[in-house]
């Protein structure tokens, strides 16, 4: 079907902001697998972590599964999408709110934290998927998991 380009361009933001939203919420399922990482991710994938670059999508699976372990559970929100198509590529800001309580039995404060979200999407064979993504914290409360820094390794 030959739709408008308006039609078009609203059905391509639709499905990028769908991309950004069950990314943001399937951060809180725990289920970091290949096939969820390919549902999300090109193969090239290039994310700007506040603990550091991670390239590749084996790498970012990986990366989740490793740092999301840390927590007993999250909750993670996203807004403010705004998205700038040019063919099959898309410039993409939001924010993004994260609340992290620990695994440990030891109380400690959650860690809540708020990101500027700075992505680029692209069309591909089997939708919409992040090509880049660029989190820059605006500010977090709380503590981080106390061993982080292996986590991530």
């Amino acid at each position: 079907m030959d739709l408008p380009r308006e039609f078009r361009d609203l059905l391509d933001r639709d499905h990028i902001t769908t991309l950004i939203a069950r990314y943001v919420t399937t951060l809180d399922n725990g289920e970091f697998d290949m096939e969820w990482g390919r549902s999300l991710f090109t193969d090239d994938v290039h994310i700007e972590f506040p603990l550091g670059p991670v390239d590749g999508v084996e790498r970012v699976v990986e990366q989740h599964r490793a740092v999301m372990s840390s927590w007993d559970r999250t909750l993670h929100f996203s807004s403010d999408h705004v998205v700038e198509l040019d063919g099959d590529r898309a410039e993409v800001w939001g924010r993004l709110v994260a609340l992290h309580v620990h695994a440990n039995a030891e109380p400690r404060a959650p860690l809540i934290a708020a990101q500027k979200l700075q992505a680029t999407t692209v069309r591909t064979a089997d939708g919409w998927r992040f090509e880049r993504v660029v989190l820059r914290p605006s500010w977090t409360t709380g503590e981080p998991p106390t061993d982080i820094e292996q986590v991530i390794r």
